[in-house]
């Protein structure tokens, strides 16, 4: 991977987080936490950590309906939020935007 201005190779010390998706999302719900304020402190100890990147793969049973049109929910908007906070914090993200395994491991699939 190379960026694109410079044509440097670009390199990440990084993270896989899935607190918007897939089980991660689900157990913060069976705790009854505030997801919002459960990504504000990852986020923080992300960076404290010194990581500068974060990676995921974007689960589409979550995201989009079954002809694949994007769907506003819970999951786009916690991605969203996600996303913003990175930022704030320039943590570097790349996102594979579609998966071809389900999203229930340890669970079974939804």
């Amino acid at each position: 991977m190379r960026w694109s201005d410079t044509r440097q190779e670009a390199s990440f010390f990084g993270v896989n987080y899935t607190l918007s998706s897939a089980h991660a999302y689900r157990a913060i719900g069976y705790l009854g936490l505030d997801r919002k304020a459960a990504v504000d402190k990852d986020v923080y100890h992300i960076s404290r950590l010194g990581l500068n990147a974060y990676r995921i793969h974007l689960w589409d049973v979550e995201l989009t309906d079954e002809q694949g049109n994007l769907l506003e929910n819970e999951h786009l908007d916690l991605m969203d939020y996600l996303i913003t906070k990175l930022k704030e914090r320039n943590i570097h993200i790349v996102i594979t935007a579609q998966t071809n395994f389900g999203n229930g491991y340890p669970e079974r699939n939804i």
